[in-house]
C-alpha cells in the first residue's frame, strides 16, 4: 500500500500547481485573470446545474469527471489562448505529452483510467464528450458577455472569430448555443464585440463580381481552360463516387467538372449573387444543390459527407481565422473525408516575405468600385504545419502551366 499511496499523493501534490496557470478570461470583479484549477471547478458546477440542457440523456458523474481532469495537462502545456492559431497547431502534441507524464503518476489502472477520461475530452465523440467540450465552451463566453467583452477587447477578438470557434456548443446542447447566440449578437450591436470588417468587404466584392467572374479569370477562352486540365483531372480523382461539400463555389466554374465524377456535390457559397451564376452554369447537373452558407459557421446538413473542396478560397482566410475554419470543417465532415484544397501559387514580385501577417491586394471591377481583398500565399511547409492536427496523409502537388497548388488531405 505504501507504493501505492506515495504515488496517488505525489499525484495530488502535483495537480496542485493547476491553480498557477493563469488563462486569459477575468473574472467578473475585474481584479484578475482566473486560474485553470478555477476555470475546471466552474465547469462541474455549471454541468451540475446545466445537464438538462444535453441534447441527449447524459452520465453526469462521468462529465464531472472528465471535466475535472481535462484541463491537468496545462502544468506542462500551459494554457493555450482558444483564439492563438499558432499554439492551437501544436496544442495536440504539447498536451499528449504532458497527460502522458502527468497521469503516468498514478498507479497503473488510475492512470489509464484518467488518461482515457482525457482522451474521450479530446476526441469529441460521445455525448459526454460532447457537452463537457460545450461547458467548456460557454464559460468563457458567460465571462466576457457579463464583463463587457474584457478578453475579447484586450486581444482584440471579433464576433466571427467567436462564433465559428464556439458553434460547436451545439453538438452538446442546441437550446444553450442559441441562448449564447442570441447574446453575442446584442454584444455585437452594443459594441462589446468586434464585426469582421476584412470579411465583409471580401463578401461584398465577390458579390458584385460574381456575374463577371468567369470573365475575367478567362474561363470563356477554351486555351486558358486547357491549361486548367490537369488541376481538373486532379479534382476529379479526388472527389470521384463522394458526397461533396463545395466550399465557395462561386460561379460553379470548378463544381461543373467534379460533379462528373462525384456521387453528389452541396455547392456553398456566401452570396447569393455567386449561386445564381452557379446554378444556370449546372442547370443541367441533376446531382449537385445549391445552399448559401457561411464557411467560417456552417450549417446543419441533411447529409453526410465524406469529401470536402475549396479552390480559390484557401488563400482568402485570414491567417487567423485558418485555425477555425479548419475546426469547423473537421466538426462539419468528420474522421475519414476526403479534402481538396486548390488555390494560385504567387506571382513573381507578389509574396509577402511575411508569412505570419495577411497580405492585401486592391482590387477594381469594371464599375469603379475598389476593394481591398486578402490574399495569402502559405508556403508548402506552412501547410503541413496548420494542417497536422486535423490531417493524415497530405499529399501537396503544383501545376506549374496553370500557376497553381494543391493539397489532399484525410481528416483525422
Amino acid at each position: 500500500m505504501g507504493d501505492r499511496l506515495e504515488c496517488q499523493v505525489q499525484f495530488l501534490l502535483e495537480a496542485d500547481r493547476l491553480k498557477d496557470i493563469q488563462r486569459r478570461t477575468w473574472l467578473l470583479s475585474g481584479s484578475r485573470a482566473e486560474n485553470s484549477a478555477e476555470h475546471s471547478w466552474h465547469l462541474t458546477l455549471m454541468t451540475m446545474v446545466l445537464a438538462e440542457y444535453a441534447n441527449a440523456p447524459i452520465d453526469t458523474h462521468k462529465v464531472l469527471r472528465m471535466l475535472i481532469v481535462h484541463d491537468l495537462v496545462e502544468i506542462d502545456a500551459g494554457d493555450t489562448f482558444f483564439y492563438d492559431v499558432a499554439g492551437n497547431a501544436s496544442k495536440a502534441a504539447r498536451e499528449q505529452a504532458a497527460a502522458d507524464r502527468i497521469f503516468g503518476l498514478l498507479p497503473d489502472e488510475q492512470a489509464r483510467d484518467m488518461h482515457n477520461l482525457w482522451d474521450e475530452f479530446e476526441r469529441g465523440l460521445t455525448k459526454e464528450s460532447r457537452f463537457a467540450n460545450a461547458m467548456d465552451r460557454l464559460m468563457p463566453c458567460l465571462m466576457n458577455l457579463r464583463n463587457k467583452g474584457q478578453s475579447w477587447r484586450e486581444y482584440g477578438i471579433t464576433a466571427d472569430q467567436v462564433i465559428s470557434r464556439n458553434e460547436r456548443i451545439a453538438e452538446g446542447s442546441g437550446p444553450l448555443w442559441e441562448r449564447i447566440r442570441v447574446e453575442l449578437d446584442r454584444a455585437v450591436r452594443e459594441g462589446l464585440l468586434a464585426g469582421d470588417a476584412r470579411a465583409a468587404e471580401m463578401q461584398e466584392y465577390y458579390s458584385r463580381r460574381a456575374p463577371i467572374y468567369n470573365l475575367s479569370m478567362g474561363y470563356g477562352d477554351p486555351a486558358v481552360v486547357a491549361k486548367q486540365s490537369a488541376v481538373i483531372e486532379f479534382l476529379r480523382d479526388a472527389m470521384a463516387g463522394r458526397t461533396v461539400l463545395e466550399i465557395a463555389c462561386g460561379p460553379g466554374f470548378w463544381t461543373q467538372f467534379i460533379a462528373e465524377h462525384a456521387q453528389s456535390i452541396v455547392a456553398t457559397d456566401f452570396n447569393e449573387s455567386a449561386l445564381t451564376e452557379a446554378r444556370k452554369a449546372l442547370a443541367a447537373s441533376d446531382n449537385v444543390t445549391f445552399r448559401v452558407a457561411d464557411a467560417y459557421r456552417l450549417p446543419l446538413f441533411d447529409r453526410h459527407f465524406d469529401g470536402a473542396m475549396a479552390v480559390d478560397w484557401f488563400c482568402h482566410v485570414p491567417i487567423d481565422r485558418r485555425f477555425a475554419f479548419l475546426e469547423g470543417l473537421k466538426g462539419t465532415l468528420g474522421s475519414g473525408a476526403q479534402v481538396a484544397f486548390c488555390d494560385q501559387l504567387p506571382k513573381r514580385g507578389s509574396l509577402n516575405e511575411n508569412t505570419k501577417v495577411d497580405s492585401y491586394q486592391e482590387r477594381t471591377l469594371p464599375d469603379g468600385g475598389r476593394f481591398c481583398v486578402i490574399k495569402n500565399f502559405p508556403t508548402e511547409s506552412e501547410m503541413r504545419e496548420m494542417l497536422a492536427p486535423f490531417a493524415i496523409d497530405a499529399e501537396f502537388h503544383e501545376f506549374p502551366d496553370a500557376r497553381r497548388w494543391a493539397v489532399t488531405f484525410t481528416l483525422k
